[in-house]
């Protein structure tokens, strides 16, 4: 089951500051991406029939918002998690299948993971 986290943020007249000291993850980080919407906004993880996550896996929202979508298998993908205020995280456990809406440039996320890359397993 995901659940939902905050990492700390600090907003001033000069911008956020989204703030993920790595000891408080609530796993070794072995690999972080970040992610950025583009400009018309797209849904990452659909275009490969959606993807298994092969470790546990800390999604943060850094600025604007993303809708992720969660299951145990590729067809039944909940209806959505809202992420909408930066710092707001959504652990995702190993062997969930996985999909995430960035609705435009604006939005961006950066992903901790708990192994090195591997080649996504596809939906069943």
């Amino acid at each position: 089951m995901p659940e939902r986290m905050e990492v700390p943020t600090f907003v001033d007249a000069r911008g956020t500051l989204v703030v993920i000291e790595f000891d408080e993850v609530p796993f070794t980080v072995r690999r972080m991406f970040a992610v950025t919407g583009p400009e018309h906004g797209a849904t990452r993880g659909a275009t490969r029939g959606n993807h298994r996550v092969n470790c546990s896996e800390l999604i943060v929202l850094v600025s604007g918002s993303v809708t992720i979508r969660v299951g145990g298998d590729g067809d039944s993908l909940d209806p959505g998690i809202f992420l909408e205020t930066p710092g707001a995280a959504l652990k995702v456990p190993e062997g969930a299948f996985l999909q995430y809406d960035l609705p435009d440039a604006g939005s961006s996320i950066v992903v901790l993971a708990e192994r090195p890359y591997a080649e996504a397993e596809p939906a069943s």
